[in-house]
């Protein structure tokens, strides 16, 4: 189904989360969101440190955790092309035949997102395995902060991270929007 206009979309969001929240201010439900987000990333062991770039600008967590939720889930959308490219112009990125935003888009949504929609909309509490185990059958990879994921503890980057960092090293082109887009 297509998302339909971007500016209807966020005046329905800004009135039912006045109503959830008792705020009459988008900003300030998004700021809450935001806490929220980042407390749950907290207990789990993962601040997040930067919001990612995707196609030269920072990435709009709170308004892509609506749309997918609107959807029904990660779970339910994964594969529906066609619902991600309605996410990706809702979010204001332009369609085009060789762009990687809709798997950035996947990607970021599964390894920032994903175990905090399971509980917070589902009141589902996963395990990191079980998230892992999870991600891994949409073919999505987490890839630890080194400051803070198993390089921190000795254990050696991720292999995905790896890889990305060589083909950025060795020129292999861009990935996604810019070198921002895959780190």
């Amino acid at each position: 189904s297509n998302l339909g206009d971007g500016a209807e979309l966020w005046k329905r969001d800004e009135s039912s989360f006045r109503y959830l929240f008792g705020s009459h201010n988008l900003s300030t439900v998004r700021d809450e969101w935001m806490k929220s987000l980042q407390s749950y990333l907290g207990r789990r062991g993962r601040a997040l440190h930067k919001i990612p770039i995707v196609g030269g600008k920072e990435l709009d967590l709170y308004f892509l955790y609506q749309k997918v939720c609107a959807c029904g889930g990660l779970d339910q959308i994964y594969a529906d092309i066609r619902k991600w490219l309605d996410i990706e112009t809702a979010l204001g990125y332009p369609r085009s035949s060789n762009s990687n935003v809709t798997q950035l888009l996947r990607h970021h949504y599964g390894t920032i997102l994903y175990a905090f929609e399971c509980w917070h909309l589902r009141q589902e509490e996963i395990t990191d395995d079980e998230e892992t185990r999870r991600l891994a059958a949409f073919g999505i990879t987490r890839i630890e902060d080194p400051s803070t994921g198993p390089a921190a503890a000795g254990g050696g980057l991720d292999p995905a991270l790896l890889f990305l960092q060589s083909r950025l090293a060795a020129g292999g082109g861009r990935v996604g929007g810019g070198a921002s887009d895959a780190l």
